[in-house]
């Protein structure tokens, strides 16, 4: 019965080659989007569940209550918190983690140099709590050696190509260190994105280290306790917080227990390992539902539409005795073979789209899975399929009567069926809102580009002095040193200006909460404000704006207790009048308010623009600022290159231009732009296929129509008009009903920013344009092929 209606199945579909290929072609399109989305959105939702104890994993987080208003949210908590781990009853295992994100080590292999953006520092226990696979080498010679280093495969090959790298060694500064082992890459779906792991105990080894990591002070680890099934969290993070209290003298300090599979969606702790946002996660799911059901609409409208030319055959078959079920299962063969060629097909190119798909999400995804997803992935898009295109014609077609069936001739116009107009519809109303998002958020972006921000980055670069540049020198050979390149880099004629600081106006991240006093300051208030370090030139480097006041200046002794506010700083605090001249104390400096500058946005847009203080303590100018003279970048950075060589020849120089900062604030923004653009190809592709073919069977279904009307004198346009009004209805309508759902989507993305671009008619308006255009261009091309055909030929045979 199988081997029948596969060969029924394959002589239909080689009888009708378009209506096959337009079928096929939508899904293989539909199932490849759904393919990729799904591997990215079952990645977000099972993030750290790899671990075969993920359940019993807790991450400790620390809440600071700074004021009866404000709370500080951290992920992080001190490296001895393992003491008091270890007073914990229920509490198995700690590992603990010290990653440096925003920290660059230097990696040397004889003359050759390598950069590590993000290594870690981890517990003896880390590898015991957490599950990675051992490619060669010893996890216990790791932490023995008080100079050993682990590496993931993909950073071996970096540095050591082809040649083995266990038992090598590579240079740090002036320590060498033993590669002990080499690790599998890490799972797409881990927060543990790191590729170079040393052990805490050969960070204590340095004196000065262990004596700033070794404070209850400095929360700069993120640990992990590993509990006994039955432990209750709660009482857990309970003790842990009056122990903590105890040794440390605070009671503001309150200690949790977050589960590790749901660290990637808590924003609420700053860390840095990479968040995930449910809301999005959700909305992709659903564009790839979306994207797959408008592929498996074409092969429903085709199939439905051309069911009144299978009536007789289906009639004659159940005349002699063919059953519903026989009937059911050949049409849903067909169902079956289509969709599993659209399988292949999409998994082919699914496959070939994956590098591309890696860059995009900035993910290391691969087909080759050994743990079910990818069948189980390609299984799940199979069976959508399946429900969503083959039960409904296999029914449809199966439950025809035989006296009904070789009566009837067809409905001639088969555009007109309700269903097939409710698909018409559904497809061109999901193009529509996503044409709508995309132009939305282009608009959004150029608002972005556009905003005038209080500060000039144009020409801009900056590198800076990090402290394992001057771990061994002492603080007044450091500073000297410095001020060298300061000087050196003035003398550059490609170079206009140079400023030093600890952050660029870009975005500063640094705040400040608890030594601040000010004339009229309430009682147990404790305002949080952003800081920066500035020196004399910063204000004048960036244009920044005084609103009143004065700049520091050189050779002011006076200006290192002084303090350049913002003018939300003075409106936030109710600074008396006038502002400039106020008495303020600030980290134990007593100065006063020398300046007030003009608002400018020192985050990103996301953010309202909040309290400022700069103040200018030369001790933490380690960052230049380099502005160049228009067309001389290339000259500048050459030059400032040599500069660096000649105080730092074993340290390559490293520089980053602030436009390249300022993009990287909305890298998610480019991205959900990229990702619209890419899914309203993907809609437009797939309604245009649909329509085509529909607009193909309704011409030839109409063929006699157009001829008669040929005869009687209609002209080519006004059949071609014809043919088009119907489908051209349907995508209006579609238009109507998308714009308040986009509307809707649109505000709440918009309300992440707190500055934004207001939703306007004209891009409803400009979405709907584009749509019907693209309709009149699929339709009207087979609309005027019809018109254009010999009427002789259409009316020869009955």
């Amino acid at each position: 019965m199988l081997s029948h209606f596969f060969k029924i199945t394959l002589r239909n579909l080689l009888r009708q080659p378009l209506y096959t290929g337009i079928n096929l072609a939508s899904l293989m399109l539909g199932m490849t989007a759904a393919t990729l989305i799904g591997l990215w959105v079952q990645n977000e939702l099972r993030y750290d569940t790899h671990h075969r104890r993920a359940e019993q994993i807790w991450r400790v987080t620390t809440d600071l209550k700074i004021s009866p208003e404000e709370y500080w949210y951290w992920g992080s908590s001190p490296l001895k918190i393992t003491e008091l781990a270890a007073q914990v009853a229920g509490v198995e295992q700690v590992a603990q983690i010290k990653s440096a994100a925003d920290r660059e080590l230097v990696i040397w292999r004889g003359p050759l140099h390598f950069i590590e953006k993000n290594p870690a520092w981890v517990s003896q226990n880390w590898f015991k709590t957490f599950d990675y696979e051992l490619k060669e080498g010893s996890i216990d010679a790791f932490f023995e050696s008080p100079n050993g280093m682990l590496l993931s495969e993909s950073k071996a090959r970096q540095i050591f190509g082809n040649h083995p790298g266990l038992g090598q060694a590579l240079r740090i500064d002036s320590t060498e260190y033993v590669v002990c082992g080499i690790l599998a890459d890490p799972s797409p779906r881990s927060s543990f994105q790191h590729e170079i792991f040393f052990s805490v105990s050969s960070l204590l080894g340095d004196p000065r280290m262990r004596e700033v990591e070794m404070s209850w002070n400095n929360f700069n680890y993120n640990t992990f306790l590993e509990l006994h099934p039955e432990s209750d969290p709660q009482k857990v993070a309970a003790q842990l917080t009056d122990l903590l209290r105890v040794a440390k003298e605070d009671s503001s300090i309150v200690m949790g227990l977050q589960p590790l599979a749901g660290m990637h969606f808590d924003t609420r702790y700053e860390d840095e390992f990479r968040k995930g946002n449910l809301n999005t996660v959700g909305i992709f799911a659903l564009i790839a539902v979306l994207l797959l059901g408008m592929g498996c609409i074409n092969y429903l409208g085709l199939v439905t539409a051309r069911a009144s030319t299978r009536i007789r055959e289906i009639g004659i078959k159940k005349v002699n005795g063919a059953r519903d079920g026989h009937i059911f299962g050949q049409i849903f063969c067909e169902s079956v073979v289509i969709a599993l060629f659209a399988l292949v097909l999409s998994a082919g190119l699914a496959n070939l789209s994956l590098p591309f798909f890696n860059r995009f999400t900035e993910q290391n995804f691969q087909f080759a899975t050994g743990d079910g997803t990818l069948p189980a992935l390609l299984g799940g898009v199979l069976a959508l399929t399946l429900l969503l295109s083959g039960l409904y014609p296999a029914l449809l077609l199966s439950r025809f009567r035989p006296t009904a069936a070789l009566r009837s001739q067809g409905p001639q116009h088969t555009n007109r069926s309700p269903f097939r107009q409710g698909l018409v519809v559904f497809q061109f109303a999901v193009t529509a809102a996503l044409l709508i998002g995309t132009i939305i958020i282009w608009r959004q972006q150029r608002y972005i580009a556009e905003k005038p921000l209080g500060y000039d980055r144009s020409h801009v670069f900056e590198f800076f002095i990090s402290w394992q540049n001057r771990r061994n020198m002492d603080v007044k050979r450091a500073l000297s040193l410095r001020d060298d390149i300061w000087e050196a880099l003035g003398n550059e004629s490609s170079v206009a200006d140079v400023s030093m600081g600890s952050q660029s106006p870009v975005h500063i991240e640094s705040t400040h909460s608890g030594s601040i006093r000010y004339t009229g300051m309430p009682d147990g208030a404790s305002p949080t404000v952003s800081q920066v370090n500035v020196d004399t030139r910063y204000a004048a480097l960036f244009n920044l704006q005084l609103l009143e006041g004065r700049w520091f200046e050189d050779n002011f002794r006076a200006d290192s207790a002084n303090v350049v506010i913002n003018e939300t700083a003075a409106r936030e605090m109710n600074l008396p009048q006038p502002w400039v001249g106020q008495p303020f104390e600030y980290h134990g400096n007593k100065g006063q308010v020398i300046g007030v500058l003009r608002d400018f946005h020192f985050k990103s847009l996301h953010a309202p623009i909040t309290p400022l203080v700069m103040s200018n303590e030369a001790e933490w100018h380690w960052r230049f600022f380099v502005k160049t003279q228009p067309g001389s970048e290339r000259q500048a950075i050459t030059a400032t290159e040599k500069i660096w060589q000649s105080r730092f020849p074993d340290q390559p120089f490293q520089y980053k231009m602030l436009d390249d900062n300022f993009e990287q604030l909305y890298g998610d923004e480019k991205k959900a732009g990229l990702m619209f653009q890419a899914f309203a190809g993907f809609a437009v592709l797939l309604s245009c296929m649909g329509l085509f073919g529909l607009a193909v069977f309704v011409s030839e279904r109409r063929v006699k129509e157009i001829g008669i009307r040929k005869v009687l004198g209609a002209s080519v346009l006004g059949i071609a008009g014809l043919l088009a009004r119907d489908f051209l209805k349907l995508v209006i309508v579609a238009i109507v009903i998308a714009s308040p759902i986009a509307y809707y989507f649109m505000n709440r993305w918009l309300a992440d920013f707190a500055y934004r671009i207001d939703i306007q008619w004209w891009m409803f308006a400009l979405a709907g344009v584009v749509a019907v255009a693209v309709a009149v261009l699929t339709v009207g091309f087979q609309s005027v092929k019809a018109a254009l055909a010999n009427p002789v030929k259409s009316l020869r045979s009955e």
